[in-house]
């Protein structure tokens, strides 16, 4: 069983999913339509958020991989248990004032702090 979630935008065209023995998998459908190169490590068992091999990989739309996933991992843990309205605007659940609606706005880095934490 997994949980995944597809998102696309100025400069990105991702799917990322997140596997009941906790791998997690990210791909770049504009270069990797296949989904045959997960730019996660499949070897690391913690969490793609700490510092690990992905700190090296490419960036994504100007982001490392890092600030990407800690974005999308918020993302999911919404839609795993969402219902009605939250499944159709989760950004609002994490931001209720309605400064955020896309993962481009949640990239800007005043929220970093928000996702190190």
């Amino acid at each position: 069983m997994y949980k995944a979630i597809r998102i696309t935008g100025p400069g990105y065209n991702l799917y990322y999913s997140i596997w009941c023995m906790n791998e997690h998998e990210l791909y770049d459908l504009f270069v990797d339509p296949g989904q045959m190169h997960n730019l996660l490590s499949h070897s690391s068992t913690s969490s793609p958020s700490v510092q690990s091999p992905i700190s090296s990989s490419p960036r994504i739309a100007g982001h490392t991989i890092q600030k990407i996933v800690s974005r999308l991992d918020a993302l999911l843990s919404v839609q795993k248990s969402c219902s009605g309205a939250t499944c159709r605007a989760p950004w609002k659940e994490l931001y209720p004032n309605g400064d955020v609606t896309t993962l481009e706005d949640s990239l800007d880095e005043r929220f970093d702090g928000f996702y190190e934490s």
